[in-house]
């Protein structure tokens, strides 16, 4: 049985309520509030959680799988742990197949294509002990020399998986081999360190990587939006214009992008 102490005001000797040592603590004001900000660090931690995607290896993906496919594949990835094993929940347990499913929001003959379909071209693998994995050719979570990657926040992956259909997730996943490391721009030379030389793709030239037609790429361009920020942006300088990815979603750099990056992507409301 716990213990239970009384709570007394000694200016008043009035009684203010009840104390169980056993179950309660006592914090201060500075205590408390340096617990709340604690709490909030380790929110925003999560907030910017992030995966990476190996810029070159992942053009083998997308050669192996349609966009619908690649969409899905771009927000399941959001769910490996350290060791590439796709977790489910704050426990982090191992998904059975029947989670990926549920965490996609496939119907049984549509999950059954996309599973034949990423199986098979080996980009979620089963293991022995029937753990499934994402193969870390193309996707993984965890500390690399590699700087020829792309990270994903998975929070805003999956924030934009609940916006807009697969589809266009796999429009944005084809794109993504072509982030310039400063700048976020689409480009022909994402590794080119000299940002004068960079190369910017053209619209035609985003519709040819994507395999679409101009009019549906500028379609996708306006409309691929959250958090009243678009997906991508349109910057124009003069007679030139370029494209960007928004660095919120996905980045090179290391870190997080200044917030004052969001001025390029901000959805401008009528009035």
């Amino acid at each position: 049985m716990s213990r239970q102490w009384k709570m007394i005001d000694l200016d008043t000797g009035e009684v203010k309520g009840d104390f169980y040592p056993d179950l309660q603590i006592v914090r201060s004001k500075k205590q408390d509030e340096a617990f709340k900000r604690k709490l909030q660090r380790q929110q925003e931690g999560r907030q910017h959680e992030f995966t990476f995607s190996d810029m070159e290896n992942m053009k083998e993906v997308v050669s192996m799988l349609d966009e619908k496919t690649c969409g899905y594949l771009l927000y399941l990835q959001c769910f490996v742990n350290y060791e590439n094993v796709l977790v489910k929940g704050q426990d982090k347990t191992p998904m059975a197949k029947k989670d990926i499913q549920e965490t996609l929001g496939l119907g049984k003959s549509a999950f059954a294509e996309f599973f034949k379909k990423v199986t098979e071209a080996n980009v979620v693998l089963q293991n022995e002990d029937g753990i499934f994995s994402i193969n870390s050719r193309y996707h993984f979570k965890g500390a690399t020399q590699n700087e020829r990657v792309v990270k994903s926040f998975t929070s805003k992956v999956k924030e934009l998986y609940g916006k807009v259909n697969a589809k266009d997730l796999g429009f944005v996943y084809l794109l993504l081999p072509y982030v310039h490391y400063e700048t976020n721009i689409l480009c022909s030379n994402p590794f080119e360190r000299n940002v004068e030389k960079i190369e910017p793709l053209s619209q035609l030239e985003l519709s040819e990587i994507v395999g679409s037609d101009d009019r549906t790429t500028y379609r996708k361009i306006k409309k691929l939006q959250f958090d009243q920020m678009f997906v991508l942006a349109e910057v124009r300088c003069g007679k030139e214009k370029h494209y960007k990815l928004n660095p919120f979603v996905f980045f090179r750099k290391d870190g997080y992008p200044d917030a004052s990056l969001r001025a390029d992507f901000l959805v401008k409301r009528k009035k």
